[in-house]
């Protein structure tokens, strides 16, 4: 009885071995664990066998390649080639800005605000700014295909239309347009279409041209912009470039235009240089002399002039006056005189160096960066004395005020 005992313990035990080294039940925990058998290298399973294409070498007990019957990798390369799928996955996705980008030129289908109100403020006024060719379009020309690129703002523009008509339905035109795989067009500010404007800088008009030299397209016709009104909008008539007031019951065509403007003001200012021009230390842009008047005749003919296409003109405050000085360290731009911006009370800016320099009648212009003898009134009034301004006078580089009743020159500025 007890040997029979003693045979059926041992016989337990046994099965209770070999139920453990089943090879397709890992055991947890410990380096020792069955799931490393049966791999190259590792011990073989506990009945000397080994993975596919591996042999159990029974003298080491280890597991060696098997010369007839190689490994095959292809499920490991698979499956590599999977993880590097994923993780090159995982980094795309988590690289990539999900920042919407507010440039047009991404497609976006909402067209800019000043479409629908007919606003005349230009797009930018970034003329730095580099002007990349966003899809490859060809550059526009009297014989480019449409949509096409105009490099020097920026812009991209759409064909002119086939039919004319009224000016409020130019503004829809332009904005349910879908050309070229766009659909964020807008009808073009005043500016905007100017700068499609060549061989002509004046916006009264030059002498008329059937051969369309005025147009970087040929143009000959005229065009609505979106500056305009209830009963008015401007337009440019490219047969002499000039601007002029429709009414908004006429029927003309259109030129729709999508991007940002970055617009290229490349004349530096001088007393011989064109106008519109630009100021590079500064980074204005001035007009040409207006005429002699009182000052609130100054502020509405800045706020009213069209010049070379711009309507967004205003008259400059006495910091951005004091920018055309030169040849004078008292007045100039970070000069000792204390009349800016900040400080424009009589009884504590306006030093004595603000009389400015000697003038010199032999060269009564050479504190202008423009030439300027005259006195020119700038916006900022007297925060002591508010019916008088300041103004400059270039034959001295002064500055100093006046009463609004007296009458000065005036240069508007953007």
């Amino acid at each position: 009885m007890k040997k029979n005992l003693v045979v059926l313990i041992l016989f337990c035990a046994f099965f209770m071995i070999s139920c453990g080294s089943d090879s397709s039940k890992p055991v947890s925990g410990g380096e020792d664990s069955v799931s490393n058998f049966g791999k190259l290298g590792s011990e073989c399973y506990p009945n000397e066998t080994c993975d596919k294409g591996l042999l159990c070498d029974s003298e080491s007990n280890l597991c060696v390649e098997d010369p007839e019957n190689p490994v095959n990798d292809s499920d490991n390369s698979s499956q590599q080639t999977d993880d590097n799928a994923d993780t090159s996955s995982e980094q795309t996705n988590d690289d990539v800005d999900t920042t919407p980008d507010n440039d047009s030129d991404t497609g976006d289908s909402k067209p800019d605000d000043d479409t629908d109100s007919g606003d005349s403020a230009p797009d930018s006024d970034d003329s730095d700014t580099t002007n990349e060719n966003p899809s490859n379009l060809p550059e526009c020309s009297p014989t480019s295909a449409v949509p096409c690129f105009d490099s020097a703002t920026g812009l991209i523009w759409s064909g002119q239309s086939a039919e004319k008509m009224h000016w409020a339905d130019a503004v829809n035109y332009c904005k349910n347009l879908n050309d070229g795989g766009y659909s964020d067009w807008r009808l073009p500010s005043e500016e905007v279409l100017g700068s499609l404007v060549q061989n002509c800088n004046n916006s009264s008009g030059c002498e008329g041209d059937t051969d369309g030299k005025y147009s970087k397209f040929g143009d000959i016709v005229f065009l609505w912009s979106s500056t305009g009104g209830s009963s008015t909008a401007l337009g440019i008539y490219f047969f002499n470039s000039e601007a002029q007031w429709k009414s908004v019951d006429e029927s003309f065509n259109v030129r729709c235009v999508r991007g940002d403007y970055h617009p290229v003001v490349s004349v530096e200012c001088s007393p011989t240089s064109s106008t519109p021009c630009k100021d590079s230390s500064s980074g204005l842009i001035w007009s040409a002399r207006s005429g002699y008047m009182v000052w609130n005749d100054a502020i509405n003919q800045c706020d009213n002039l069209l010049e070379g296409y711009y309507t967004d003109w205003r008259l400059p405050t006495i910091s951005e006056l004091r920018t055309l000085i030169q040849n004078c360290s008292k007045t100039e731009t970070g000069g000792t005189c204390g009349v800016t911006d900040e400080c424009l009370s009589y009884s504590e800016c306006r030093n004595d160096d603000c009389g400015g320099c000697t003038y010199d009648e032999n060269n009564p212009v050479q504190y202008s960066k423009f030439g300027d003898e005259s006195w020119f009134w700038s916006s900022s009034t007297l925060s002591d004395y508010i019916g008088l301004a300041w103004f400059v006078s270039f034959g001295s580089a002064s500055v100093s005020s006046l009463n609004k009743s007296n009458s000065s020159y005036v240069r508007c500025v953007r």
